[in-house]
């Protein structure tokens, strides 16, 4: 059965401006979940999947499928297919059914209204055996539906609420989505204590950190003032920024600059409080909003009171961040040494700091990574790999982008990969520490940190893994969004990096010298203790990354 004309005029509509479609999609959560779900009725949604497997095809009940993802017992119309592939692929599969995310009818629109949503869908229209032009309304319709039935989101609430009484499944993609579901649970329950216990098994000895550590987490005796202030970028953006000055500093010895990068749809007071803690340690501080991926540039384009960028356009940030050094050196560089900088940054502004400090953008292996994403039976479900993907042509922007001022770089869950190779990497010569956090599934850890960080081989090279934490443990400003996507024990996230913070930059950015060394030799430090405990590391072996997670899929496994 065809959707409803009104269901598809609204989901497809490409008439008028782009962003004026967006900004429909994000004001009917509500409306549109009510809408739907009175043109639906029980008799009219998906009875029956049509799943081909190759040259296999078979019809099977969408009842069946609750049955197996309830109880983990195959009809016998399933259990011919279930015959027919692994036994791994069989609990993947089931997995993905089954797995429950606290996810909202309201948070479902909000993420249909966006470019990386609308990446989203297209990949998951691959497991219809359908024309986009079909598949990709449906899925939206199902998704929304999906959340709608309990206030969570199952797969197997989504395939029950397909508002087609047939529908097509291609196998295969499905079965790809399954692997990708139940590695990233995989990584999520096995990645710390395998990676920990590989480490070991290395002879490299677990060390709990001692109170000097988190010690550093407590504010310092300088006072400081914070100014607000604009200026135009290389590329005509105004930018909005601020700057923490110490006031009190030693009159002989001017302070060093740290710089702060936000991520995507944040702002700048999202990370604010590092900077003010560094500061308080005697910092002087700068940091901004980024003209194309903050809160109020993105929620412009949702609303279409702005054109939505260009989906290259975050490429250049690391510009942008030199821009906001020259400026500052122009305003206050009587007060600041511009010449010795450090530079902290979260995700997107994780990449930026780390094309800052020396890697330069690999083009090639961004646009070979992503033409893996066009095979109709491959579903990648990775948003880091998406947004990145989402137009790898040339780009306009220069490929090295790196700053000689930037000394010490910290990047909290980057996106590295695949728009950084492992010879771009292994250009950084910059003291570098990279911070992952295993329920990380915007950007997830061993893709887009634990990996990439294989490939650094000079010495002052230091890799955090946070148990438990998420995308967002630590940014400000979360408070009021769902649990599982702010992680646990936010505070004791934000003591962490603190503390990280000011001993990396005190031992690379200090005036006067400091002999800390942050981890023991041939050693792990521990920091904190569960739910939210980290471990600090230095140099990494690819192998004791894949010895440590055998389940987990990533880039480099064909089947995944």
């Amino acid at each position: 059965m065809p959707l409803p004309s009104k269901i598809c005029l609204l989901l497809t509509s490409r008439t008028g401006h782009q962003s004026h479609r967006q900004a429909m999609i994000r004001r009917i959560p509500t409306a549109f979940v009510i809408g739907l779900l009175a043109w639906i009725q029980p008799a009219q949604a998906a009875l029956r999947l049509q799943v081909r497997f190759g040259e296999f095809e078979r019809s099977v009940a969408v009842a069946d499928f609750a049955q197996f993802a309830d109880t983990g017992q195959a009809p016998p119309g399933l259990a011919w297919y279930l015959n027919r592939i692994k036994p791994a692929d069989r609990a993947a599969l089931r997995n993905a059914l089954s797995q429950s995310l606290p996810i909202t009818p309201v948070m479902v629109s909000n993420l249909l209204a966006t470019p990386i949503g609308q990446e989203l869908v297209g990949q998951l229209a691959k497991t219809l055996a359908l024309p986009a032009v079909q598949a990709q309304p449906a899925i939206q319709a199902a998704l929304l539906l999906g959340a709608a039935k309990t206030g969570q989101l199952r797969l197997i609430d989504a395939l029950e609420a397909f508002p087609l009484q047939e529908l097509p499944i291609n196998g295969d993609a499905l079965v790809s989505i399954s692997r990708q579901l139940g590695s990233q649970l995989n990584e999520q329950n096995n990645l710390y204590p395998g990676l920990l216990a590989q480490i070991s098994k290395a002879g490299v000895k677990p060390v709990a950190a001692g109170p000097d550590f988190l010690g550093a987490a407590k504010p310092g005796t300088v006072t400081y003032t914070s100014k607000t202030f604009q200026f135009v970028d290389r590329a005509g953006n105004t930018i909005q920024a601020l700057i923490n000055l110490p006031i009190n500093e030693r009159a002989n010895v001017k302070p060093a600059l740290v710089v702060l990068a936000p991520g995507l749809n944040t702002d700048y007071t999202a990370l604010l409080y590092v900077g003010n803690h560094l500061s308080s340690h005697g910092y002087a501080v700068a940091t901004l909003n980024f003209p194309y991926t903050s809160t109020d540039a993105i929620q412009s384009g949702i609303a279409g009171t702005a054109p939505i960028p260009s989906p290259s356009a975050w490429f250049s940030q690391p510009t942008t961040i030199s821009d906001l050094i020259d400026v500052v050196q122009r305003r206050w560089g009587d007060r600041l040494d511009s010449n010795r900088v450090g530079a902290l940054g979260q995700s997107l502004g994780g990449y930026t700091v780390t094309a800052l400090a020396g890697a330069p953008l690999d083009w090639t292996h961004l646009r070979e990574s992503c033409k893996r994403y066009a095979n109709p039976n491959q579903v990648e479900i990775n948003l880091a790999k998406l947004w990145q993907c989402q137009d790898p042509g040339q780009p306009g922007q220069t490929l090295n982008q790196a700053d000689a001022r930037i000394k010490a770089v910290i990047a909290i869950n980057p996106v590295t990969n695949p728009i950084f190779s492992a010879s771009s990497l292994r250009s950084l010569a910059t003291p570098y520490m990279m911070i992952a956090a295993t329920d990380d599934f915007f950007a997830p850890p061993l893709s887009e940190q634990l990996l990439p960080y294989t490939s650094l081989k000079q010495a002052d090279t230091y890799l955090a893994l946070v148990n438990k934490g998420t995308h967002l443990s630590f940014l400000a400003g979360t408070s009021n969004l769902p649990s599982f996507l702010v992680g646990p024990t936010q505070r004791e996230a934000f003591v962490e990096l603190k503390a990280l913070s000011l001993l990396f930059f005190d031992r690379y950015l200090s005036a006067v010298a400091k002999a800390n060394d942050l981890v023991p030799p041939q050693s792990t430090l521990l920091v904190g203790v569960e739910p939210l405990q980290m471990m600090v590391i230095r140099q990494l072996d690819e192998q004791v990354v894949r010895s440590a997670a055998p389940m987990i899929c990533d880039a480099h496994s064909p089947v995944c």
